[in-house]
């Protein structure tokens, strides 16, 4: 990860955390890792497919 992919990943969990109470977002996004970046995407990875499935479908909007 160079510093520029640090800083967008960092400026995303920003923004998340703003619109989203605390206590949700340490439980949901911050086990969440940073990847890898594509020129659309951003790839990143979960615990589990738990986590997965409920990021889906209570946060997709936001992410």
């Amino acid at each position: 990860m160079t510093t520029l992919d640090d800083n967008l990943w960092e400026k995303c969990r920003t923004k998340i955390r703003n619109e989203i109470s605390e206590e949700s977002y340490n439980t949901w996004f911050q086990p969440i890792n940073f990847d890898s970046i594509t020129e659309t995407k951003l790839i990143l990875s979960v615990p589990n497919t738990f986590y997965k499935d409920c990021l889906e479908q209570n946060y997709l909007d936001i992410i």
